[in-house]
């Protein structure tokens, strides 16, 4: 279902994490529908939203639970598009349990969960849809993604958890900006035994899958949700190349995988995260951005810089697992529209702007 379908003239949709990647775009595809959208912020990161029609900047913060109980209403939709990086478990946990009993108290119509594809253990090299095991082990995100979906499953809200595989677009740090970083900075070589596939979906189909659950209204949902179909990570990183006017991604075999399962890597120290979190109060997430270009910068005067994946970055650039949307398009009719030439372009156009 096309987002101009989604018809959400007189509803009212309180998004968290509208600062975010992906918050941001769920709320203006929420107000072009028709809604009033009161767009949680915690900071200055949803000022981009400020003016824009049909949208209310709400400062608040899920760790404050009064900040949010004021914004919602009996019949308002909430859509939880908030995870921060850089936030500890016990944190993390409190957002999630304060934003959903606020939800139920307030009688909320519906409640959207971002999840992840990550909390399935076979992924990324599985065959998987929402059948497929979930509950073993795994890093500190799949741990916590996957406990969310669990108390919404108890709880007594209806309810859509949304799992999207690999969310890429402008803004996008984690699989755009990162990556052209890399191509600004020198080479990057990825595995060639064997190519990966990368189920790219661009933030925009994930923004109008949120459309498509809230005017789905079911009671109970979890749909994996992706692009038109997998492309190759040589692919994605071609595509960037391009469009910067840098080299394309090399091709070497990088040995036998490794035996460590994914995602169980050793997390950074809780005193770096803490450094981490100081430093985005004090400059932003902008500044923390120039610091990263400015530290390459100096890098690269010191020789060639060759970027390799390693690790689960590599495990993953090296599988070729596939993924289920059929219950998406069955329960909630969402048929992804952007492939990666239209994504890219999107990009492009925005960068240009």
């Amino acid at each position: 279902m096309g987002e101009a379908l989604n018809d959400l003239s007189g509803r009212t949709i309180f998004v968290a994490g509208a600062g975010g990647f992906l918050g941001s775009r769920i709320c203006l595809a929420a107000a072009r529908a028709g809604a009033r959208v009161a767009a949680l912020s915690r900071s200055g990161r949803a000022r981009g939203l400020a003016g824009a029609a049909g949208i209310e900047i709400v400062r608040g913060d899920l760790l404050d639970p009064p900040s949010i109980a004021a914004s919602i209403g009996p019949g308002v939709d909430v859509v939880n598009a908030a995870y921060d990086f850089l936030a500890d478990d016990d944190d993390q946990r409190a957002a999630f349990d304060n934003l959903l009993s606020a939800a139920q108290s307030a009688k909320a119509r519906s409640f959207v969960q971002i999840s992840s594809i990550a909390v399935y253990d076979e992924w990324p090299t599985g065959a998987l849809n929402e059948d497929s095991p979930c509950d073993g082990p795994g890093n500190s995100y799949k741990a916590l993604k996957r406990e969310f979906e669990l108390k919404l499953a108890d709880a007594a809200a209806p309810h859509t958890i949304l799992q999207p595989t690999i969310v890429y677009g402008t803004g996008g740090w984690q699989w755009t900006d990162r990556l052209i970083e890399e191509l600004e900075a020198g080479r990057v070589v990825l595995p060639d035994d064997p190519r990966g596939l990368c189920h790219a979906v661009h933030v925009d189909d994930v923004a109008a899958a949120v459309l498509c659950a809230l005017v789905a209204e079911r009671r109970a949902s979890r749909c994996i949700i992706s692009g038109p179909a997998p492309v190759e990570w040589g692919a994605l990183y071609a595509g960037y190349a391009e469009m910067i006017g840098a080299a394309p991604p090399e091709f070497q075999p990088f040995g036998a995988p490794e035996t460590a399962p994914l995602g169980v890597a050793a997390p950074p120290s809780p005193l770096a995260m803490k450094a981490k979190r100081a430093l985005r109060r004090m400059i932003g997430e902008r500044g923390l951005a120039t610091i990263r270009k400015s530290v390459t910068a100096i890098k690269r005067g010191g020789g060639e810089i060759i970027a390799r994946p390693e690790g689960a970055m590599l495990e993953l650039m090296r599988a070729r697992g596939s993924c289920s949307i059929a219950r998406a398009k069955a329960e909630i009719d969402f048929t992804p529209a952007i492939d990666l030439a239209e994504g890219l372009t999107r990009i492009r156009a925005t960068r240009r702007s």
